[in-house]
């Protein structure tokens, strides 16, 4: 593979592909965790502990493909989006609606799934 020197370091085209693919993959883990604030996750911990859960395994996954192969996979994150699609979509209903007030989109939604504001899963500082 042909490098092409920077200023103080060679970046191989391999190292282009992982640059790219890491920052597409950090934009999804960013748009996952941002609607991770909203319902139904702010609401039912056990659904955002599966999101949770299952990106730290595909993290995990993708450092070993890296130390075997040198090569950043390709969409981790995309496993996350197709398995939780109808959560994430709802999710994102509530941000459009609600804006970045994630506390009054967790409150509508307890009032329409019939939640006591005591409710047990329920979380009060998203991150």
């Amino acid at each position: 593979m042909a490098k092409q020197s920077t200023d103080d370091y060679q970046i191989t085209e391999q190292d282009r592909i992982n640059m790219q693919r890491a920052g597409a993959n950090g934009d999804l883990h960013k748009e996952i965790s941002m609607m991770l604030r909203y319902p139904p996750y702010s609401l039912y911990r056990e659904k955002r502990d599966q999101v949770v859960e299952m990106m730290m395994r595909l993290d995990r996954e993708a450092g070993v493909q890296i130390e075997k192969t040198g090569q950043y996979p390709e969409t981790p994150y995309a496993a996350v989006m197709e398995k939780f699609k109808d959560d994430l979509d709802m999710a994102r209903l509530y941000q459009k609606r609600y804006g970045d007030d994630w506390r009054s989109a967790q409150a509508a939604a307890m009032k329409v799934d019939q939640l006591p504001e005591d409710y047990p899963g329920l979380y009060d500082e998203p991150f």
